[in-house]
């Protein structure tokens, strides 16, 4: 990967005074803008073709469209309104064990925008691979690779739960937003979660919970991750929620029992 000082690009964003929520002190965001910086981006793309012999125009003009779609990426995900009619308008969410911004999923969906866009185009694909992704595995500008194999339907549908439930009091912090985003399917997550975290060991039917509503499954995976706590005090708490009904108890096997 090729220093980050030759085709960084920033979005400006603009910090208002109002707080996200009366008790949270992450500020509002609004829209901001994009910089490209063209002098780095130039540099970068002399560098590039010494190693891959592109052109070095060729190479400039892919490592704009590669760092304009990684800022759009950063846009898409926060700003554009989704059916819930929310948008991700606070700030990432603040660690106060490292006193810093942490950005893990923030990236990991710009980066995998990036690589949508790069679909399909050689020199893009080769560009972002080899030269604008870490070999890091513990980058976040890496670990987008761990969602590539999800269709951009199910990421788009988890964005929506990141944008409810990450950021002020909420219950996921990035890296556990990260963990139900990269999540391969949720119906089978439940069911380990339900054999390997019940002292009851519960055996769950993935076909009767293809049944099952879309809000249950999500609510289920937003506690599992947000509290990493026991299968059958997650249902006690959606049970509380009112979002069980019946027919889903039986399906997920709930005990009133196990409920405090």
């Amino acid at each position: 990967m090729i220093n980050s000082y030759f085709y960084r690009t920033v979005v400006i964003p603009n910090y208002t005074e109002e707080n996200c929520k009366d008790d949270c002190q992450f500020k509002r965001v609004d829209e901001g803008y994009i910089i490209l910086f063209e002098d780095r981006i130039r540099k970068a793309a002399e560098y590039i073709d010494s190693k891959i012999s592109a052109g070095v125009l060729n190479i400039e003009n892919s490592i704009k469209f590669l760092v304009l779609c990684h800022e759009l990426g950063h846009w898409l995900t926060h700003w554009p309104l989704d059916s819930n009619g929310l948008r991700w308008d606070c700030r990432y969410y603040f660690n106060p064990d490292t006193n810093e911004a942490d950005i893990i999923t923030h990236e990991a969906l710009a980066q995998l925008i990036t690589y949508w866009c790069a679909e399909g185009h050689p020199l893009h694909e080769e560009i972002l691979s080899e030269f604008l992704t870490p070999k890091n595995p513990t980058s976040a500008y890496n670990m987008y690779l761990a969602l590539v194999g999800i269709s951009k339907v199910d990421i788009l549908e988890r964005l929506k739960l990141l944008r409810a439930n990450m950021g002020c009091n909420a219950l996921l912090t990035d890296e556990t937003a990260y963990n139900l985003l990269k999540t391969p399917s949720f119906m089978s997550e439940i069911q380990h979660w339900a054999k390997e975290h019940s002292i009851r060991k519960i055996d769950l039917n993935l076909d009767d919970l293809k049944v099952l509503e879309k809000s249950i499954l999500n609510r289920f995976l937003i506690h599992r991750y947000g509290r990493e706590i026991e299968y059958d005090y997650i249902l006690c708490m959606l049970e509380k929620e009112g979002i069980l009904d019946e027919h889903a108890k039986s399906i997920l096997k709930f005990d009133k029992r196990f409920c405090i």
